[in-house]
């Protein structure tokens, strides 16, 4: 669907010219699409090929070589990208299917044998080295290929073609129909499953059957031809392309715009205390503790004491803007005790540190809080199966515990909400220990626990 694709890349690429991904995958929907001229343009204008790292726009620009008739430059750059990133299987797969559209059979076999070798399980390789095989006459490593392929990723129709066409010259034609019709399935359009069909039938001696697919390949054909009509008007259209800043600027630039999570920040000196864990799993409660032990406790009120936590929630409702504005904590002293729910922890601006209290309880129990509370609500629920959900909430928190843990400005310390509310003396000794004097009276985090809120256990 290049032509859908088209519409989205172009808009994102006048938002962000400066991303060379998007620029990548531009020229290649164009080029994908028939805009054979304006492939070329845009590559032109923001590479130089001579000197990119970027091997898969010198594998686009050979496909525009080769498009446009020009062999000796075409192989020229394909030799380039091979030479430029031997150990990329994925490369080696397209160079070999570039090699297989000129029949360079030998060559292809190579590239795609290359590819398997560095990654086996790699299902584009083995379905251009089945069709190496067919076109070669080589009809047992054909068939093992085409296997190998389709056992790795089913649908890919030239390699269910293929397998056909070896059960068909070995006379299984049975066999050989089912494995065309499912070419057919995947590649509606594509005439070829239709003509094997059709040979397959009359050496069946069903000639009604193999006319019916005589005249679907006929059908195909006036579409095959629309198609090409289409692309020839295509070919040397151009459009508008924003202003592109050479590669060299772009990376620079990118550095800036989309710093990489690993690159070093400049540390603010603060650290904040963070309550978090899935909702309704006792945040509300330990916010609740601090406050109690004279913590300063960062809450706006916004959200007023209910039903489901009649002693208030203590959120901060500017938090959920985070990551979008991460200079929201500048203002906010330090040591300031913030709820934040697991979704956002990832989310928090790397040049501070964070102790985070995070509230353990049954994923039985969250769910089932959670439906009472939205049933109480009469708000709707995520429409996800009670066993799906659970699945889901296990593996988030699973997820964020294992970040936390990697993670060099957070130092975790995990409480279990069941122990809390019925044991609370361990618990308590814990966070005392984990908060190192910064609570005024901790004395008095015991008081605000009440276990007669503990419900839908």
């Amino acid at each position: 669907r290049n032509d859908e694709a088209r519409v989205l890349l172009e808009e994102i690429l006048f938002r962000t010219p400066w991303e060379t991904r998007f620029i990548v995958l531009l020229a290649d929907c164009y080029f994908r699409a028939g805009y054979i001229r304006q492939a070329e343009t845009l590559i032109e204008k923001s590479f130089d090929l001579g000197k990119t790292k970027v091997v898969q726009v010198v594998l686009i620009y050979a496909k525009i070589k080769l498009a446009n008739r020009e062999f000796d430059e075409g192989m020229k750059l394909l030799l380039l990208a091979m030479k430029r990133n031997p150990r990329f299987p994925e490369v080696m797969v397209q160079v070999g299917d570039v090699f297989a559209k000129q029949r360079n059979w030998k060559n292809a076999e190579e590239a795609y044998k290359k590819a398997l070798a560095q990654n086996s399980e790699l299902a584009l390789a083995s379905e251009g080295l089945s069709t190496v095989y067919v076109r070669t006459g080589r009809n047992q490593e054909a068939m093992d290929a085409a296997l190998d392929a389709v056992g790795l990723l089913h649908r890919l129709p030239k390699a269910h073609l293929n397998l056909g066409v070896t059960l068909a010259r070995s006379g299984d034609f049975e066999r050989a129909l089912l494995a065309f019709q499912t070419a057919s399935r995947f590649a509606p359009r594509w005439p070829n499953p239709h003509r094997w069909c059709a040979s397959t039938y009359d050496k069946m001696g069903k000639p009604q059957l193999a006319d019916k697919h005589r005249k679907k390949v006929v059908d195909l054909g006036a579409i095959q031809q629309s198609d090409r009509n289409l692309a020839k008007e295509r070919r040397e259209q151009t459009f508008e392309l924003p202003s592109i800043e050479s590669e060299e600027a772009r990376d620079a630039r990118i550095i800036k715009e989309r710093p990489s999570p690993s690159d070093p920040v400049d540390k603010s000196g603060k650290t904040f205390v963070l309550v978090s864990g899935l909702p309704r799993s006792g945040t509300s409660l330990m916010m609740q503790m601090l406050h109690a032990g004279g913590m300063n406790v960062l809450t706006d009120e916004k959200r007023a004491a209910d039903e489901d936590n009649p002693r208030g929630y203590f959120e901060w409702e500017d938090i959920k803007k985070i990551d979008k504005q991460p200079e929201l904590l500048e203002s906010v002293e330090s040591e300031q005790v913030i709820k934040v729910i697991s979704m956002l922890l990832q989310k928090m601006p790397k040049e501070h540190d964070y102790k985070v209290i995070f509230m353990m309880r049954p994923i039985d129990e969250i769910a089932r809080s959670q439906k009472k509370m939205i049933d109480r609500l009469g708000t709707a629920g995520a429409a996800v199966e009670p066993d799906e959900l659970k699945r889901s909430l296990a593996a988030h928190r699973k997820s964020v515990l294992e970040w936390a843990s990697r993670t060099e400005s957070v130092k975790l310390l995990a409480i279990d909400y069941t122990e809390l509310v019925g044991n609370p003396e361990s618990p308590i000794e814990k966070i005392k220990q984990f908060l190192e004097g910064m609570i005024p009276n901790p004395e008095k985090l015991v008081s605000a626990i009440d276990q007669s809120l503990y419900r839908n256990r």
